[in-house]
C-alpha cells in the first residue's frame, strides 16, 4: 500500500536530527511505502501545499497531520533557520515569547486575529478534504483543535495527554499506540 503523510512534527521525520528515532511515521513506514512529507512546526498552510504539491492518483491513501490554527505561515523563521528538523518552521506565540524577537511578539499581541486564524484553518481543512476525494483519507488531530463537522476526524490528543514525549511529541508507548492504531486502519 502507497501512502502519503503530510503534517507538522507530530508526524515528521525524527531520523532526520536522530537516526535512532522510532516515532511511528518511522514505525509506519515497515508496513506501507510512506512518502512522509511533513515537516517540524507547519502552518496548516504549509500541510495544505504539502498534500497540493504531492497528491496524486499513485496513493491509495492519505494522512494528514493536521496542526494549531495559531500556527502562522512565514518564508523563513528567524529561530529556527539551521534546525534540520525544524527547516521549514512556522511562527506560534509560545515558540517566540521572550526570545528576543519583540516586534513579533508586539504583532501576535496585538494583531493576531483568533477568529480569522479558526476561519482560514478550517477552509484549508476542508479543500485538503475536497483534494483527497479519490483517497482513503485519514485526518489526524494530536491537539484540541476543531474539524469540519464533515470529518472522519481521528482524535490522539487523549493520547499525547497520556504519553507525552521528545519523537514527535510522543514517548515510546504512545509512539506504538499511534502506529498501531494507524497500521489497523490502513492495513486491517
Amino acid at each position: 500500500m502507497k501512502v502519503l503523510l503530510c503534517g507538522d512534527s507530530f508526524s515528521a521525520d525524527y531520523t532526520v536530527k536522530d537516526k535512532s528515532s522510532n516515532g511511528w511515521p518511522t514505525l509506519l513506514a515497515n508496513d506501507v511505502d510512506l512518502t512522509n512529507v511533513s515537516r517540524a512546526g507547519a502552518s496548516e498552510y504549509r500541510i495544505w501545499r504539502q498534500l497540493r504539491d504531492n497528491l496524486n492518483d499513485s496513493y491509495d491513501a492519505v494522512i494528514i497531520s493536521h496542526t494549531s490554527p495559531y500556527r502562522i505561515y512565514v518564508e523563513s523563521h528567524p529561530l529556527h533557520y539551521d534546525n534540520p528538523l525544524y527547516q521549514e518552521c512556522d511562527l506560534i506565540y509560545s515558540d517566540i515569547k521572550d526570545r528576543g524577537l519583540e516586534h513579533i511578539e508586539r504583532w501576535f499581541e496585538e494583531c493576531f486575529n483568533e477568529e480569522h486564524a479558526i476561519d482560514i484553518h478550517q477552509l484549508l481543512m476542508s479543500d485538503m478534504a475536497r483534494m483527497c476525494e479519490k483517497h482513503k483519507t485519514f485526518h489526524l488531530g494530536h491537539l484540541d483543535i476543531s474539524a469540519p463537522d464533515s470529518f472522519e476526524f481521528v482524535d490522539l490528543s487523549g493520547i499525547w495527554k497520556v504519553n507525552p514525549g521528545r519523537v514527535n511529541h510522543y514517548d515510546d508507548k504512545g509512539n506504538q499506540i499511534v502506529y498501531v492504531k494507524l497500521r489497523d486502519m490502513l492495513c486491517g
